[in-house]
């Protein structure tokens, strides 16, 4: 299994100085803790300004080397699929705060959340208690 540590904290540190961005989710497998070699990393990223990221997936350069980037339409969710030159494939989608912050919770929210959810980083300080209500 890769280790994905030093790629979250690349993540933290661009993340912290952005005002628009209010959290970045680990979700899926990695977040389960059952990865294996071939496991992409998904990330899910919540910001006021979805479209400032989508126009320019570019700033994902700043995790590392990008090889190619593919846009995945999930509807309320845009994905980024990055695979990157030190060899891990992303999934970072993009969505508005409501992603999470609707309640009741739209039921991909839910499915994606109880498939395994971690924070990366909560400006809100709301994720957490989210995260752990629905588990």
């Amino acid at each position: 299994m890769k280790e994905i540590d030093g790629f979250l904290e690349k993540v933290r540190r661009w993340a912290d100085p952005q005002r628009d961005i209010k959290a970045i989710l680990l979700v899926g497998s990695y977040a389960r803790g059952q990865a294996h070699d071939e496991s992409d990393i998904d990330l899910v990223l919540l910001t006021d300004e979805p479209d400032k990221y989508l126009q320019d997936p570019y700033f994902t350069g700043a995790f590392g080397s990008i090889n190619r980037i593919e846009k995945e339409f999930w509807g309320r969710v845009t994905s980024l699929r990055i695979w990157y030159e030190e060899g891990f494939e992303v999934e970072l989608g993009i969505a508005t705060p409501d992603w999470i912050f609707e309640d009741p919770l739209d039921a991909g929210t839910l499915r994606t959340i109880t498939g395994g959810a971690e924070v990366v980083i909560d400006k809100t300080g709301r994720v957490e208690r989210i995260i752990t209500s629905v588990r």
